[in-house]
């Protein structure tokens, strides 16, 4: 396991409460029709409204609320994969870092979507 600096806890630790807000969105959104949901485009709002009449019980919610956290995650660990050069965008080594402009620094020791996954 890399050690990891205190910024870049931090810049997971955002991720973390990004993807946990939203997912409290989502179980706030499906559970109370009065939500505020200004946020969502219209399409959402229609699927929102069609998940609100199927009376989902709370243990359909936590797993549906499951599924999506995994798919939140599996989504941010690719974008770090690809940050971190393991896809086409960069045949010849790393295209993109994460800079600690502090220091000027890579934010990482090692690979940001592996230290992600054991942060999380």
């Amino acid at each position: 396991m890399n050690t990891m600096n205190a910024l870049e806890k931090q810049f997971y630790s955002e991720v973390k409460e990004s993807i946990d807000y939203y997912l409290d969105l989502f179980v706030k959104s499906v559970t109370n029709p009065k939500a505020d949901n200004l946020w969502m485009d219209d399409k959402e709002k229609i699927a929102y409204q069609h998940l609100q009449k199927i009376n989902l019980s709370q243990k359909d919610i936590e797993a549906i609320r499951s599924v999506i956290h995994g798919i939140c995650v599996g989504i941010v660990h690719s974008l770090f994969v690809s940050i971190d050069g393991g896809t086409a965008l960069s045949d010849h080594g790393k295209a993109l870092e994460l800079i600690d402009k502090k220091i000027n620094k890579s934010l990482t020791d090692g690979a940001l979507h592996e230290n992600f996954m054991e942060y999380f």
